[in-house]
């Protein structure tokens, strides 16, 4: 059975991973710890080979080989050796969309896990470029890098590509252990998205844009209006806690919240129940008399509160 993305770009090819592994321990998404997929199980025409890091597969250049067509989604860096490019491009290689997920270097390389990224993404692109590939960029969605959308799309022109790909981070590898402070809620990013689309239609870039067609970030998660989950504060650690939260999120679009109000992380995580559920409802142990300015700013997103 083959592992591929559902999407598939204009040119109609689909996206299928090729192997699980990353370089870096990056904070991005669509990574596993699954063995990489046979390789009769990935050829066939029309492919966008993606990852994971689809160079860090051994026998890539005899999938390329026996997949006409096929294009690489990657974050570029094996791509700068200009031998390394010259072979994939005997093999067969057409297409690179590399991944260059914000205008600004220390953004990217944040993303990515490691210093230098950026700039070799931006060498690999030019390199792709002057071998003659058909060339994408590949941009993340996240929440501290959606404002600076605008400018990645005025450098992806200046760059001399035209094709942009832009999604939102999905909750899979290791964003989903900080998902709620690194995915991108649609109220927030709407305008983001607008001003970069506007951006791309003067400039002319042709902009593909996944994962943020719901109306709200409830729907897009595909959760039921009428469900509300009860959560409870308890002892364990906060990350934990984040972590339950966001499995909720998944499935629910309303909360209730319960706990004791002097729980040391409490007021922080009502704030990321109001950004991950349309509706959160409140029920406190004991008094907030005690909570700074700060925490009681983060009440202002409840729909209901009741202590005691």
């Amino acid at each position: 059975m083959q592992d591929h993305h559902p999407s598939a770009g204009a040119d109609g090819r689909t996206e299928h991973v090729a192997t699980w592994r990353t370089r870096f321990a990056t904070r991005l998404d669509r990574a596993a710890n699954r063995p990489d997929p046979e390789l009769d199980e990935l050829v066939g025409p029309g492919r966008w080979f993606t990852g994971g890091e689809p160079t860090l597969r051994a026998d890539l250049p005899e999938l390329i080989s026996a997949s006409p067509g096929a294009g690489l989604v990657t974050d570029g860096l094996a791509l700068q050796s200009p031998a390394a490019l010259s072979m994939l491009r005997r093999r067969g290689l057409t297409a690179a969309r590399i991944q260059l997920h914000s205008a600004r270097p220390d953004a990217h390389d944040w993303l990515m896990g490691r210093k230098g990224t950026a700039r070799g993404a931006l060498k690999a692109i030019r390199a792709c470029a002057a071998a003659g590939l058909e060339l994408e960029v590949e941009a993340v969605v996240t929440r501290p890098t959606s404002a600076q959308l605008s400018e990645t799309v005025e450098l992806v022109e200046r760059l001399g590509v035209r094709q942009m790909v832009v999604r939102r981070l999905e909750r899979t590898g290791p964003a989903a252990l900080d998902f709620v402070a690194l995915s991108p809620r649609m109220g927030l990013t709407a305008g983001h998205l607008d001003k970069a689309r506007a951006v791309a239609s003067r400039l002319g870039v042709q902009l593909d844009v996944r994962g943020f067609d719901g109306p709200d970030d409830a729907d897009v998660f595909g959760a039921p209006a009428t469900i509300t989950e009860t959560f409870r504060f308890t002892d364990e650690p906060s990350r934990e806690l984040r972590v339950r939260l966001v499995r909720i999120a998944e499935l629910q679009r309303t909360l209730r919240v319960v706990g004791h109000a002097d729980h040391p992380a409490a007021a922080d995580l009502l704030r990321d129940c109001t950004r991950l559920f349309d509706r959160v409802d409140a029920t406190l142990v004991g008094s907030t008399d005690a909570w700074s300015d700060r925490d009681r700013r983060q009440l202002k997103g409840l729909a209901s509160l009741e202590t005691g």
